[in-house]
């Protein structure tokens, strides 16, 4: 549906002007051209790196809250109605806040990877504005939707080799 709808858009936007002007439109895989530069691989590693320490972290907090559990449970026994109740309490309010800070932790680590993105997202956006003036394109399309549905179904062999900018731009990003 929502294709179906971004289809006509485009269909609509294109053959609205085509009564003042011909609008020359290019398109482009963005996902190819953030694999294909080097610096992508520096940032996902540091972004590995940033999840081991963040899980090690956290291992180690649920280590210790499992050895609260088995203590408990040992020694629960022995204790009176309101001490059993008053532990089980705290144990569970330490698991509450065991998976705040499993979320904490996780958008730590998304806000962390925004941040290492940004830079290189920034200069693609750039490169492809680049391109796009160098080959007087007015309108630069992604190849792709959001679900990795593709928007353009088929090209020509001329219009890949004259409308696909894909490897355009990795050029200019890799010079």
């Amino acid at each position: 549906m929502i294709k179906k709808t971004y289809l006509m858009v485009l269909i609509l936007l294109i053959t609205a002007g085509s009564a003042y002007s011909q609008h020359k439109v290019g398109y482009i895989n963005p996902q190819a051209v953030l694999e294909a530069l080097p610096e992508r691989e520096v940032i996902e590693r540091r972004i590995s790196e940033l999840i081991q320490e963040k899980e090690q972290e956290y291992e180690v907090e649920i280590s210790e809250f499992q050895e609260e559990l088995v203590a408990f449970r040992e020694a629960s026994e022995g204790m009176s109605q309101e001490n059993r109740t008053s532990e089980e309490n705290r144990l569970r309010q330490r698991d509450q806040q065991l998976n705040q800070r499993l979320t904490v932790l996780q958008t730590e680590v998304k806000q962390r990877q925004n941040e290492l993105m940004q830079p290189l997202m920034i200069e693609i956006e750039e490169a492809i504005a680049a391109v796009a003036a160098e080959q007087g394109l007015d309108y630069v399309l992604n190849q792709e939707t959001g679900n990795a549905q593709p928007i353009i179904v088929f090209s020509s062999a001329m219009a890949k080799s004259n409308l696909d900018i894909t490897q355009k731009v990795i050029n200019k990003l890799t010079q």
